[in-house]
């Protein structure tokens, strides 16, 4: 939804808080629409990390640092759980769902 109001997705420093907020460097004639009221956090209660990049299937990844709370593969780690290593058919569904 984010995508289809502005016309892109949100940068990669802009991340979740894009979507709670307008982001400063978004032109005034950019029309932008809250979409969460607060960042998501994880099952551990600390925010999921996004990544913007194209060579994700939807031009972004999200991802948890797991129950450890660190990451030092960028969403790979054995404990990280990530959008780009969801079965494919639970990817399906989300993509389905659309936003919530």
């Amino acid at each position: 939804m984010y995508r289809f109001t502005t016309g892109e997705l949100p940068s990669q420093s802009q991340g979740f808080e894009a979507l709670v907020n307008r982001p400063a460097g978004l032109p005034s004639g950019v029309r932008w629409a809250r979409f969460m009221n607060e960042v998501p956090l994880d099952a551990w209660c600390r925010p999921y990390v996004y990544i913007r990049d194209d060579r994700f299937p939807e031009g972004y990844g999200i991802y948890s640092n797991g129950h450890d709370g660190i990451s030092s593969s960028v969403g790979n780690d054995p404990d990280d759980i990530a959008s780009w290593r969801l079965p494919a058919k639970v990817q399906a569904e989300w993509r389905a769902a659309g936003p919530r």
